[in-house]
Formats: structure tokens, sequence, C-alpha cells
């Protein structure tokens, strides 16, 4: 996303300190007491304005509805919000603003864009970017704890951060920071069941209105979720086209490609990457995305500039599976059950991972993750019990913001995105008066045609029928069939990645650690390369998503 760091500081050194160090930024802003530098698509994805001390930046899109339509905010829209207080419901941004006592930070519905800080009685430093404040701040620990919930569980449930020092602003949440303290109020838009629409036809014309006034590039892939916003584009506008990331071998681009010519719309395939940056991109990534295991696919995702560069903004099908009820499907024993156990949730999480660390830093993780468990069931009881079912409880308070939503956080960095699955409208309309789940039928309606053409995931193609699709997975899943193989794993073998992953086996780093299981993680990553890529590809993907995570290797 666009970048900001800051300092919020009476002592004047700190303030020195910071402003000399070498955070690359297109602008900066500044009183007495704060130093902020910004770095982003300037009146594109980042906006800002300053009236002598007092000031206001917003990062990301925000989107307002008039008439019936949506809109993307520009530099005035946002000023209107400064002065009014009422802040959009749409969209994925952080609002900061400031005068000469204070800085408050807001987060959107979904805390899809994060904020990170660190205080201490000097300073309170603050930034977009997890890496950039490591860089700032010495004597820092790894919070395992805090990573079992990714690792073990697939995303943490809480709103901590990797690094013990170093704290985060969660969803929906005002932050006033405060010389000598800071204020957290969390605004709980998603307990207030006033619905929209409750229309979710009129909530897709809604939101793909943007093509009225922007060209949109949908990326296409083989899914449902994609699928559905290509068919309402086809049915009701044209001001399109559409985009695909990786191999022609990939049954997912294939298909895209299949539909675009049968049917008569623009697909472009970026099918590139760069060898020479693949070290660099993926380090990228993971500095905004930590802990992801989809590593052979990352070096593909650095073209969202071409669409800038072609006046396109990005909408793709990312969280699109809230609306099929999907991510957290294997919760549903849940409902029979009169009281949510936290032995019978921590079980049905679960996730078993290759033994990559060390007993103690495993058994640490455990730990926290039944801990953070337990702490989600509290919260759920407490707060949100009485309006939502806990399965959308887990993927709204936790899926979207720690897991989905920073796989999309670094795009603004390079176009804009509209995301049209996860906007604050579309969830009320799913959630209230009851839920409701929107599978492919949807398609079926709304453009016949597409129904013509099965679906694809993990390479492999799956009939178009909802029942049929999850018999051959369920008939996949008793067969033991393992999706462990990638088309994409010929990445490890490009020379200079190879070569730097022995080259960090046989480093100090490496070999003095107490964190890993390093003769278990040579051995595998050693067969692995034997085999041709056969054998142990997720021993090698599990070690890169974490050892690659620059905040992380600077404290290993």
């Amino acid at each position: 996303m666009s970048k900001l760091t800051g300092i919020f500081s009476k002592n004047r050194s700190e303030i020195n300190k910071f402003v000399n160090n070498d955070i690359k930024k297109d602008t900066t802003v500044s009183n007495k007491n704060l130093v902020i530098k910004i770095k982003g698509l300037k009146n594109e994805t980042y906006f800002y304005k300053t009236y002598k001390d007092k000031g206001w930046i917003s990062l990301g899109v925000g989107l307002i509805k008039k008439g019936g339509k949506f809109k993307i905010m520009d530099n005035d829209l946002w000023e209107s919000a400064y002065l009014s207080g009422d802040l959009p419901v749409n969209g994925h941004f952080l609002f900061v603003k400031w005068n000469i006592n204070s800085i408050e930070v807001c987060t959107d519905p979904l805390g899809i864009r994060d904020m990170y800080y660190y205080k201490d009685n000097e300073k309170i430093l603050f930034s977009t970017k997890m890496d950039f404040l490591v860089n700032l701040i010495p004597n820092l620990h790894i919070d395992f704890k805090t990573i079992g919930g990714d690792y073990i569980l697939g995303r943490k449930l809480i709103f901590k951060t990797e690094i013990e020092e170093i704290h985060r602003i969660g969803p929906d949440t005002s932050a006033l920071f405060i010389l000598n303290k800071i204020k957290l109020n969390r605004r709980n838009t998603f307990l207030n069941n006033n619905v929209p629409n409750n229309n979710i036809s009129k909530y897709f014309k809604s939101i793909l209105s943007i093509t009225e006034d922007y060209n949109i590039s949908l990326g296409l892939s083989g899914g449902v979720d994609s699928r559905i916003l290509l068919s309402y584009l086809l049915r009701y506008y044209t001001n399109f086209t559409t985009h695909s990331f990786g191999s022609m071998q990939d049954k997912d681009n294939m298909l895209a490609n299949t539909m675009s010519n049968n049917i008569g719309f623009r697909n472009t395939l970026y099918s590139e990457y760069d060898k020479k940056n693949i070290i660099n991109n993926i380090r990228d990534f993971l500095s905004f995305n930590p802990f992801n295991l989809g590593i052979e696919r990352i070096p593909f995702c650095y073209y969202f500039s071409e669409l800038r560069k072609n006046n396109h903004i990005l909408a793709d099908g990312q969280f699109g599976e809230f609306m099929r009820k999907d991510p957290y499907r294997i919760l549903k024993p849940l409902n029979i059950l009169f009281h949510i156990n936290r032995s019978i949730v921590f079980k049905l999480l679960r996730r078993d991972i290759p033994p990559i660390f060390t007993p103690f830093i495993f058994d640490e993780m455990e730990k926290g993750a039944l801990e953070q468990v337990e702490i989600a069931i509290s919260h759920y009881i407490d707060s949100y019990k009485r309006a939502i079912h806990f399965k959308d409880y887990i993927a709204l308070l936790y899926n979207f913001p720690n897991f989905t939503g920073r796989d999309q956080s670094r795009i603004d960095e390079y176009c804009i995105s509209t995301m049209p699955f996860a906007q604050t409208d579309l969830i009320k309309d799913l959630i209230y008066p009851h839920r409701r789940i929107i599978n492919e039928n949807l398609i079926k309606t709304v453009y016949p045609q597409l129904s013509h053409y099965p679906f694809a995931k993990n390479n492999k193609y799956y009939p178009f029928n909802h029942y049929k699709n999850r018999f051959a997975k369920v008939r996949e899943k008793l067969c033991n069939e393992k999706n462990e193989n990638s088309i994409y794993k010929f990445i490890y073998f490009i020379d200079n990645f190879k070569e730097y992953i022995f080259d960090e086996l046989n480093s100090h780093k490496f070999k003095n650690n107490s964190i890993l299981n390093k003769d278990f993680i040579t051995n595998s990553i050693v067969d692995f390369y034997k085999s041709g890529g056969k054998r142990n590809i997720n021993v090698l993907r599990y070690f890169l998503s974490f050892y690659m995570v620059p905040q992380i290797n600077k404290l290993i």
C-alpha cells in the first residue's frame, strides 16, 4: 500500500534522529512534535492536507455511495470527511489526523490496512510497514505465541504482532496517540444491523458502476468469485478488461483464456517474472504478508503497475469465500453444540505443520494458539454472540484482517484496488437479517453462458454444479489425493534462488540459531532437490515463509 512512517515526540533529538533516517518518501509533513514520511501514489492511493500544525492523511481507497452508485474518494471528499468527522464505512483505508498535542489513527471496518506502533518513554513510532519499525528499534523479540496462530490455526485470532514490543491497531478502531498514553476505541460497525440494500444484485451493480469513471481490470481465475464479478460486468458494463497471472499451463489461466476467446472479452496473461529480483520480491511480499505459504506464486504478483500504466484500476475475487460461507466450514460441527468449547474449536482449526521449529518453540506456538482460541471465544460471547454466528465472527474479525487482507495491502503501491467482496455494505447484506449463502447459481442467473465452463482449483478442473463440485472434492479427500505439488515449483530451481537457499542453510545465522530444527530442514531441502521437487515441498514452503520475512530474519 502507500506507505507511512512517523514519530511523535517532545524530544528534539529523537525527532532529528528520525528525520535523518534514510526511509524513502515522496512527502513529509510535520509540526514541532511530529514528523510523518509518506510514499506511494499521490492523489490516487494517498491524499493529504495540512493546516499549520494540524492536518490529515488518507492511505488506501475510500468509497462512498451517491445516487445508488459507488465513487472512489478524492482529496475534496477526504477533506469533507476530516471536517465532518464522518469516515466512510466502505473501502480499505487508514485515516490519520493530528494537531500539536495528539495523533488519531482510524482503520477501516474490516481492518485490511495495517498500522503498527511502538512506544517508550521518549517517543511513539508508527508505520504501515512492520519491517520499517524493526529497523528503527533495538532489542526486539519474536513473539512465538502469536505466530502460533499463523501456523497452527492458519491465521492469528488476536491483533498482536509477531514482534513482542510492536503493537498493531486492529480493525474498525480509532487509536488516539497522546504524548504519554494511547487510547484505543472499537467502533463495532458490524454490530449495527442497519442493512443498506439487502439485495445482492443491486450491490454488485452499484460497486461495479465505478467503471463509469474508471477502466476496471478484473483479476480472472478459474474460480467462482472472479466469475461472479465477470457475470455482472458482461451483463451491465462494457468499460472493463481482465487479466491473469502465472503460467499458461495453469488450468486457472487456461479457463480464463478459453472464456475470453469464446465470449469475446479481452484477457491479458502476465506470465513473466523478474528472475533477478525474485528474492527481493519474495521478501517484500512477506514483509506485508508474513508466513504466507504461497511462495511459488509470489514472483508473478508484481505486475500490478502494468494496470496503472494502462489506466486501469483493479477488481478481483479475493474475500469472496465469505459470501459462500467457505472460510470456516470446518467449524460446522459447532452448530449442534449448546456451548462453544475451547478444545473442540482448537481441534477443528488445528493444522499439522512440518517440524521446522525446535520442540520448545513449537510448544510455545501451540500454547499461544490455544490461548488465542480462548480469547476469541470469550470476546465472541461478550460482544458478538447476539448478532452473528461464531464462524462468521472468526472470518470477519480475524480471517479478513489477519490473513486475506494482508495479501492485498501492498497493492496500493502499484494501482488503485477496489476489492468488491470486502465492503461493509455487502457483508451486512449477507449477515442481516439472517445469514445468506450465495454460490455459483448467481452466475447462472446473471450471465448463463458462464455456467458452461467448469471451475479450476489447485490446477484441477471441477464441475460447475455445486453438488457435483462438492462430491468431487470429498472423493478427492477420501482417496487421499494431496495438492502438495505445484506447476510453479520450478521457481525453487531458478539458479539465484536455489543458490540463496543453500547459502542460507550454510550461513552462521541459520546454523547458530536455537529456533529452527536445523538438521530436519537441511535434510528435507536437500532431499527436495535430489527428488527433483517430488518430496518435501511443504517443508521448503514453511521454512521460507518464516525465514524470509524481513522483520523476522533480522531478529533470528
